[in-house]
């Protein structure tokens, strides 16, 4: 008999059995690897290439496009990749996630719990290499930079790391996890933990690290701090990675499975996830194993969850009008789906 449980009376072995730790599937991966392909993601939404636009003062700018390379100077003979020249960038929908609200804009919910990474080389040191921009319009500094001596951080992570310096030429897997409401963030390079610590800058809703519905930016900064860069690869995560997990990412030659990613779980019909309008009900299917469900509301609190065994029907009948996000994590395997309650 198909069947589902709470997940409070799921017994440890059911569902978090020890185990060895895998490698997490981005909830958006960008693999240069292909020039008539460079922005169509690997795994979830693909990305956007900005240049052109216009700044807070109403003024248009136009920077040099991205360009892609594939001339055996990737990370390995046969890798593309692609160069980021100076006031160009690259745009990510995150706009299905659940956030959190802030009661000063409660308009605008938050993602404050995610982890990025990315597969670059810097060509010189003596200036400032821009990798993350949490402002979708792209009016405030970079969060997260390379600093003219080489070091990974930012001012508004109160420090540059000391333990890692890049170098030139060099492919490294650079990245960082964030996590809300207590602020932790961490560092990496190749797998590798270079700092943790607690920044005040994380841990405000809609602080400096939290990012908004309308997107987040690759190698971008407001007004011409940031250097050409070369990427080879981009990650971002739904949440944030333990060191553990990091571990297995490893450095840019490690490759990144992209066959359990979002794609595969609509390709193989494993999971199934149907909204009932009439109904005013949600049925998550699952054809094999089980599947953990999570309902998130706008504000990102979860009011609902469950582990499905076959099939599993949650009725929204009685539930607050306003937006709501299945989640349905079955290995690694995720699919979501938006609700809309009136």
């Amino acid at each position: 008999m198909k069947k589902y449980f709470p997940l409070a009376f799921l017994g440890a072995t059911t569902l978090f059995a020890s185990a060895a730790v895998t490698q997490p599937t981005p909830y958006i991966m960008v693999d240069f690897n292909s020039e008539a392909t460079v922005t169509k993601a690997t795994i979830g939404k693909d990305v956007t290439f900005v240049n052109t636009g216009v700044d807070k003062d109403g003024i248009e700018w136009e920077a040099d496009p991205i360009t892609f390379f594939n001339d055996g100077k990737g990370v390995t003979a046969t890798d593309g990749y692609v160069l980021v020249p100076d006031g160009a960038y690259i745009h990510l929908d995150i706009s299905d996630l659940p956030g959190f609200t802030n009661p000063q804009d409660p308009e605008n919910p938050y993602v404050g719990t995610y982890s990025v990474f990315w597969d670059i080389k810097v060509s010189k040191l003596g200036t400032y290499y821009c990798l993350l921009q949490t402002n979708p319009g792209n009016s405030t500094d970079a969060k997260l930079c390379i600093n003219g001596s080489g070091k990974l951080g930012s001012g508004f992570l109160q420090r540059y790391n000391s333990d890692w310096t890049a170098e030139v030429d060099t492919w490294y897997r650079v990245g960082a996890t964030f996590h809300q409401p207590d602020g932790l963030y961490a560092l990496y390079v190749n797998g590798k933990c270079i700092e943790d610590g607690t920044s005040g800058n994380v841990s405000n809703i809609g602080g400096r690290f939290a990012l908004e519905k309308e997107g987040l930016l690759f190698f971008a900064d407001e007004d011409g701090e940031d250097s050409p860069i070369y990427c080879s690869k981009a990650m971002f995560f739904d949440r944030d990675l333990s060191m553990e997990e990091v571990a297995t990412l490893g450095d840019p030659k490690t490759e990144i499975t992209a066959s359990s990613g979002v794609a595969d779980v609509v390709a193989n019909n494993s999971i199934c996830v149907n909204v009932d309008n009439a109904a005013k009900a949600v049925t998550v299917n699952v054809a094999d194993g089980i599947a953990e469900v999570n309902i998130y509301n706008v504000t990102g609190i979860k009011v609902n969850e469950a582990a499905v065994d076959g099939s599993y029907t949650w009725s929204y009948a009685g539930a607050a009008p306003g937006v709501y996000v299945v989640s349905v994590n079955q290995n690694g395997k995720k699919a979501t789906k938006k609700l809309i309650v009136k």
